[in-house]
C-alpha cells in the first residue's frame, strides 16, 4: 500500500521550515570558521558602563522575542497538527481540544511576555542612567583621572552581581561610584519633585519614601574594594563611597558622614574636590593597573564564541 505524503504535507511543511532556518544559521557560522579570517582586535575591551545590565537585558529581550514567536505560532502549529490528522482519516483530535491547547499555551507564554517587559523597562533604565553617569565621569579623564565601569566583583564572571558601577581614580583617591536611576514623577509639579532631600545618613524622596539602603549598598562596595586592592598591592588603599542619582537634585541639610550623595549634573565638578587618600603617582599606577586587568575581558567577536 502506497503512502499518501499529501496528507502529510502540513508536517512536512512545518518540519522543513524549522530545519532549513537552523540549517542555513549552522552552515553560515561553519563557513565564517572556514575562512579562518582573523580579528584584528588581539586584547580584550574594557567594560563599558552598564555592561552587566546590558548583558542582562540582551537576554531578556531575546526571551520577549521567542515569548511572542511562541504565541503566534504554537497555536497554529496545534491547529496544523490537527487538520493534518482530520486528513488521515483520525479521530482523536477535536478542534476544541485544539483550540484549548493552543489558548492555553498562548495565556502561559502571555504571561511571561508581561513579566519580561516589566524586566525589560526596569533594565532599560538602569542601563541608561549607568551610561548618562558614565559619560559624566569620563570627562573626569581629561584631568589626568582613571576611570572604570562595572566592575566584577567575582573575577572571571562577566555578568555576574553584584558589581560596582564605577571607579574613579586620581591623585585625591580612589572612588567606588553606585549610579541609581530613578524614574521622576509627571511634568510641571515644579522643582521640588525631582529634589532629594539628604541628612547625611538617609535620603528622603518627593513622595515620601525614606531609604538609606543605595548609600549602605556604596558603603559595603567600597569596603571590599578597599580590601581587596590591599589584597593585591599589599599597602592599605582608602576608598570612598558615592551614590549618584542621574537627573535628580540634591538638597543637603547636614554634613555629610560616610557617603557622598550627588545628583547627576554635579559629577564632573564635585569630584575634583571630594575628600579621600591622596595617592603618590606610583601607587595610583599600581591601583589603576589591578583594576583594568580584571575589568577588561569583554571578548572581540569571533565566529568560534558564538
Amino acid at each position: 500500500m502506497m503512502l499518501d505524503l499529501s496528507k502529510w504535507l502540513p508536517h512536512i511543511f512545518l518540519l522543513g521550515m524549522t530545519v532549513s532556518v537552523l540549517g542555513v544559521y549552522q552552515l553560515w557560522l561553519y563557513l565564517e570558521r572556514r575562512k579562518a579570517r582573523r580579528n584584528p582586535f588581539t586584547k580584550d575591551f574594557l567594560r563599558s558602563p552598564g555592561e552587566s545590565l546590558q548583558s542582562e537585558l540582551d537576554e531578556v529581550r531575546a526571551n520577549i522575542m521567542e515569548n511572542y514567536s511562541l504565541i503566534l505560532f504554537l497555536p497554529v502549529l496545534l491547529m496544523a497538527a490537527y487538520f493534518a490528522t482530520q486528513m488521515n482519516g483520525a479521530s482523536y483530535s477535536s478542534p476544541l481540544l485544539s483550540f484549548f491547547l493552543g489558548g492555553s499555551v498562548a495565556i502561559y507564554y502571555l504571561y511571561r511576555l508581561i513579566g519580561n517587559l516589566k524586566k525589560s523597562k526596569k533594565l532599560r533604565l538602569g542601563v541608561e542612567g549607568e551610561k548618562a553617569v558614565g559619560e559624566e565621569l569620563n570627562l573626569l579623564m581629561l584631568d589626568g583621572y582613571r576611570v572604570f565601569h562595572d566592575f566584577p566583583k567575582e573575577n572571571g564572571k562577566k555578568g555576574m552581581t553584584p558589581n560596582i558601577d564605577h571607579i574613579v581614580i586620581g591623585r585625591n583617591g580612589v572612588f567606588a561610584v553606585e549610579t541609581k536611576a530613578r524614574s521622576k514623577g509627571k511634568k510641571g509639579q515644579g522643582a521640588d519633585a525631582v529634589k532629594i532631600r539628604f541628612d547625611g545618613k538617609s535620603m528622603t524622596f518627593p513622595n515620601g519614601n525614606i531609604t538609606s539602603a543605595p548609600l549602605e549598598q556604596a558603603g559595603i562596595h567600597a569596603r571590599w574594594l578597599s580590601r581587596w586592592l590591599q589584597s593585591v598591592i599589599g599597602e592599605s588603599i582608602q576608598v570612598t563611597p558615592v551614590v549618584v542619582y542621574p537627573g535628580w537634585w540634591v538638597d543637603r541639610v547636614a554634613p555629610v558622614r560616610d557617603v557622598y550623595l550627588l545628583a547627576g549634573g554635579e559629577v564632573t565638578k564635585s569630584f575634583k574636590t571630594l575628600p579621600g587618600e591622596s595617592l603618590a603617582p606610583d601607587k595610583m599606577q599600581r591601583v589603576v593597573h589591578q583594576i583594568d586587568q580584571r575589568c577588561r575581558d569583554v571578548k572581540p567577536w569571533t565566529a568560534e564564541n558564538k
